[in-house]
């Protein structure tokens, strides 16, 4: 989904969720386990390991993520971000 972010200045940020691919522009990370851990709001917790720069999935990860109506938060053991779904006219 295209999102927008305030940290992301072009204002156009593409958040992939895929069984086997969690990703965005720059890196893309292969989940391991996927645990949902609560249905109201909507939240997973996710292990997947992070491919960094293209050398191989290396990096081990673990990421809360948070759905609501049209926000999706992600939030690591350092920091966090809010992405806002676009509305497409």
């Amino acid at each position: 989904m295209a999102c927008t972010s305030p940290v992301n200045y072009d204002r156009d940020s593409l958040v992939v969720i895929e069984k086997s691919h969690l990703g965005h522009y720059e890196d893309a990370n292969k989940p391991v386990k996927v645990q949902r851990i609560s249905e109201e709001p909507l939240a997973w917790s996710i292990q997947s390991l992070l491919n960094v720069e293209g050398d191989g999935y290396d990096a081990s990860v673990s990421e809360v993520f948070l759905l609501g109506g049209r926000e999706l938060v992600i939030a690591g053991k350092d920091t966090a971000a809010t992405y806002h779904k676009l509305s497409h006219h």
